[in-house]
């Protein structure tokens, strides 16, 4: 997330945290609602909506707490937000 904030690709609030549950969510679905396999078009399609989402400026910071570093939990930083997510938005590894 850092290089495509830096590439100018993605807002710089942009909630990493957020990008990965997008990008993740189909494959869960796909492995423990419908019980089917993974396959290449559903790995394409993911990431293809994740990646224009966070092109768009949807896991903005703006729309949660964006008091914080959205990107320093990752690098093992502080963002200050409350429960150590970068967006306060509930418990998230640290």
């Amino acid at each position: 997330m850092r290089r495509a904030v830096a590439r100018g690709e993605v807002p710089p609030d942009t909630d990493a945290y957020e990008v990965i549950a997008a990008l993740s969510a189909p494959f869960y679905y796909r492995l423990l609602i419908m019980r089917s396999a993974i396959d290449a078009r559903l790995a394409r399609t993911s990431a293809e909506a994740a990646y224009r989402a966070a092109c768009g400026g949807v896991f903005g910071g703006a729309a949660g707490d964006a008091s914080g570093d959205v990107l320093g939990d990752l690098s093992g930083g502080s963002s200050g937000g409350p429960g150590g997510g970068p967006s306060g938005g509930g418990e998230r590894p640290g």
